[in-house]
């Protein structure tokens, strides 16, 4: 078990990117992007966050959990922002808890839909314990959105930024702190097999080519280059797109590039010296 968990954990990975936003102060955006199997995802540097997804005969039911000082947690069902069926909710400073439909048609601030009516909040959602809990559900089909045994990805962001205090059709939300996917399903033995492939090209394949190439030429004069050329062009090379191919099936469409919402806030920002 211990080998297995080691070998998934090669597929994740995190990627840190620098946004200056408005008021010429650099800020620090962590994307991190972590594939998860079975129902539950957690993740500890993301402000604590865990989010459970079930699925009933009627109703989809997500449960979240995050850090006492969360400023919002959003939840979408997609593989990226854009287009994705996005459920927030956040802790306000009276105790109780709101939730708000949202979908964004570009890397923006995604506005609040038509469609409130879709998300039920259990009234046990709040600070409790030193944490933020908030337990809602969504029926299985709405407009533009359907959840089915065979729905896979979804999406997560987190903010530290507390949400002003007012209606849910006027909220400003501020830009997310982490955010990445949740994959649902048995994807995970293509993921495997990617990670066991590239330890088999660059620790096993690789290696041994260098080393016919360093040690061979002495022992093995008239067919080293043969042998060194032939591994790398007929063993590695392959086995590297192999690899490849196994992570794109197996890892579906990636999630919004950091880089959209940095061009974002860079263009506001000229608009503002302009």
């Amino acid at each position: 078990m211990a080998a297995y968990r080691a070998i998934l954990s090669i597929t994740r990975y995190i990627e840190i990117g620098i946004n200056v936003d408005v008021r010429m102060r650099h800020k620090t955006t962590y994307f991190i992007q972590l594939d998860v199997y079975g129902s539950r995802f957690c993740y500890p540097d993301a402000m604590n966050l865990c989010v459970d997804i079930s699925t009933g005969s009627n109703n989809v039911t997500f449960n979240v959990e995050a850090s006492a000082d969360i400023g919002w947690v959003g939840v979408g069902v997609g593989d990226g922002m854009v287009g994705a069926y996005l459920m927030i909710v956040w802790p306000n400073s009276d105790g109780s808890v709101t939730i708000s439909q949202r979908k964004a048609t570009d890397h923006d601030l995604p506005n609040p839909t038509n469609q409130q009516a879709d998300l039920t909040l259990d009234s046990s959602s709040g600070l409790k314990d030193g944490k933020f809990r908030a337990a809602f559900s969504r029926p299985l089909r709405v407009q533009g959105s359907i959840v089915s045994a065979s729905t896979k990805n979804f999406i997560y962001a987190v903010s530290d930024q507390k949400v002003p205090e007012s209606k849910y059709d006027t909220n400003t939300l501020q830009q997310h702190l982490y955010r990445g996917y949740i994959i649902l399903g048995n994807n995970n033995r293509l993921l495997v097999a990617h990670a066991v492939i590239m330890f088999l090209a660059w620790a096993v394949s690789a290696p041994t080519a260098v080393f016919i190439a360093r040690f061979g030429r002495q022992k093995l004069p008239k067919s080293w280059f043969h042998l060194h050329w032939s591994m790398q062009t007929f063993l590695t090379i392959p086995l590297v797109i192999i690899a490849f191919v196994l992570a794109y099936v197996g890892r579906g469409k990636k999630f919004d590039a950091g880089v959209a919402h940095q061009a974002n806030i860079t263009s506001r920002f000229n608009n503002l010296c302009s």
